[in-house]
């Protein structure tokens, strides 16, 4: 903000502390025609001057005639959730600044501290930090919204997959039916042909919903649910993903831990590992394994895969899903998340995008050979739920 004017609020019910900070940035500064200086004495009034009148940032004393200690943070941040505030106020209690900072603060000054160091400074510093957090989280809203789209592409794969399998069922079942009522006696089979076809189509338009759905993740919260019982509800879709030659194995730990995830965001992680497990053996036959359980997960192991950056030793549900297919190379698993890695021509991984969805929720995803070197195993693990 260097050469910029500077909107400050000051929300200070003591005329003596305001007329201090005034003189203060007035002999920093020469004079006040760098800054627009405006003061309120109230919360109430400093909120209500805000939603008039934006500014670059707030100094907030917290005691004031309408809100005292760090709830005085806590409402202003509420009321303007994007306002710098730096906390200008007496510093009487132990750990009072940390307690200001967690409310919502961006910078503690100490009005015992008021004579040390340059206010201006100060100032600029919560403006600048402020707005540099406010790009991160717009690069990191675009990353997602970009790895979003990748992994529409790898999911409307599978979708394809599933559609062309709902298909011929539709096809097959309407042929045998057609072929059933030209012999009246027959009647009753045709009609389970002709349910066999409603079905199909009922499995059609709830695949064409995961889909709508999954572009669409901001309509799903985070909710409770065990991996087990999530994978199971799923063995459909997995079913016709997976593609007829390849059979599909399922170990379901009968009582695994609850985790809370959002599910569209889960289900895209368990359809890229099963649409390229089934990549990895085609054209050959063969079988794709999911298990679930739980597991304690060391420094060792999470050293051999990929996260969120605040992982550490714990406990955690896991997912696994291992195939028969080709073993990807030594260089395919370094590079497994690599956006451009194909393991089928024209055909990205996917890993990408599943890795930002285990990372949004504090998980982990790896991969490695199986022992026989004959096709490889991903394992994802996720917090298990308080």
């Amino acid at each position: 903000m260097q050469g910029q004017s500077i909107r400050i609020l000051l929300v200070e019910d003591s005329l003596p502390d305001a007329l201090l900070v005034t003189r203060r940035l007035e002999m920093e500064l020469g004079s006040l025609r760098q800054i627009e200086f405006e003061r309120t004495s109230s919360l109430e009034e400093a909120i209500h001057h805000l939603r008039n009148k934006p500014a670059d940032v707030v100094l907030l004393d917290l005691n004031l005639p309408d809100s005292a200690g760090t709830e005085t943070v806590r409402r202003l941040r509420a009321a303007e959730p994007k306002v710098p505030i730096l906390v200008y106020a007496s510093a009487g209690e132990v750990g009072l600044p940390l307690r200001a900072l967690q409310a919502g603060a961006q910078d503690f000054l100490s009005k015992g501290d008021f004579e040390y160091g340059s206010l201006i400074d100060r100032i600029r510093s919560v403006i600048e930090r402020t707005r540099i957090f406010g790009e991160m989280q717009r690069f990191q809203s675009d990353l997602e919204d970009a790895e979003r789209i990748q992994s529409l592409g790898v999911l409307g794969v599978g979708a394809a997959l599933g559609f062309n399998q709902l298909i011929g069922a539709v096809l097959d079942h309407t042929s045998a039916a057609m072929s059933e009522l030209s012999d009246s006696p027959h009647l009753s089979r045709a009609m389970l042909h002709l349910l066999e076809t409603r079905k199909a189509a009922l499995h059609a338009i709830e695949l064409a919903a995961h889909l709508r759905d999954y572009a669409r993740p901001d309509r799903a919260e985070p909710q409770q649910l065990h991996m087990s019982e999530f994978v199971r509800a799923e063995r459909p879709q997995l079913e016709m993903i997976a593609g007829s030659g390849i059979e599909l194995e399922c170990a379901l730990a009968k009582s695994d831990p609850a985790i809370s995830v959002n599910p569209l965001e889960l289900r895209q992680v368990l359809f890229n590992l099963v649409i390229n497990a089934s990549e990895a053996i085609r054209p050959s036959t063969g079988r794709i394994s999911i298990d679930t359980g739980d597991i304690w997960a060391d420094a060792e192991l999470l050293a051999t895969g990929r996260g969120a950056p605040d992982l550490r030793e714990g406990h955690y549900a896991m997912l696994c899903v291992r195939d028969s297919g080709r073993a990807l190379d030594r260089e395919s698993l370094s590079r497994l998340f690599d956006p451009l890695l194909t393991t089928h021509v024209g055909r990205a991984l996917g890993l990408a995008p599943a890795l930002g969805a285990v990372r949004r929720h504090g998980g982990w995803i790896g991969a490695g050979l199986e022992p026989s070197d004959r096709g490889t195993r991903f394992q994802v693990l996720f917090p298990i739920a308080a």
